[in-house]
């Protein structure tokens, strides 16, 4: 196994077929050209290939001044537990620290053993929307 790390924006089917291996698109529903999009809306990504298959991505969402959010952090399931997560982990908060970006991420409970591993602590509660028939509707 030979992984290669890389900022270049990976293909949409590329991360269609990693977030279908790790289950992300059951919840997400999203295209590979949505995906895509998603990828090149990004202030950063950082990715994890081995013999050119995109096995780890995770990118940073932010106004490049004042906050950068980390998010979509994966890792393809055959690939835990071999630091691939970590690395990728430490680039995104290398490109954010060297420009003084204060690091924010959403995760799930069982996940925040392991982001505090890199220096994160739980400081608030976070939401998010559920809209339900003609809920938010005008």
């Amino acid at each position: 196994m030979n992984i290669v790390y890389s900022d270049e924006l990976p293909s949409g089917e590329a991360v269609y077929d990693l977030y279908n291996q790790f289950g992300w698109n059951e919840f997400l529903k999203l295209s590979a050209r949505q995906l895509h999009d998603t990828m090149r809306g990004s202030w950063y990504v950082a990715n994890a290939y081995d013999g050119g298959r995109l096995i780890g991505t995770g990118r940073v969402v932010s106004d490049g001044v004042m906050n950068a959010f980390i998010c979509g952090l994966v890792v393809h399931p055959d690939y835990q537990k071999q630091g691939i997560g970590s690395e990728l982990m430490k680039r995104l908060m290398n490109r954010c620290g060297n420009r003084q970006l204060h690091m924010e991420l959403f995760c799930a409970a069982p996940e925040i053993g392991y982001y505090e591993k890199f220096g994160f602590e739980v400081f608030a509660s976070g939401m998010k929307y559920r809209k339900e028939d003609g809920a938010g509707d005008e």
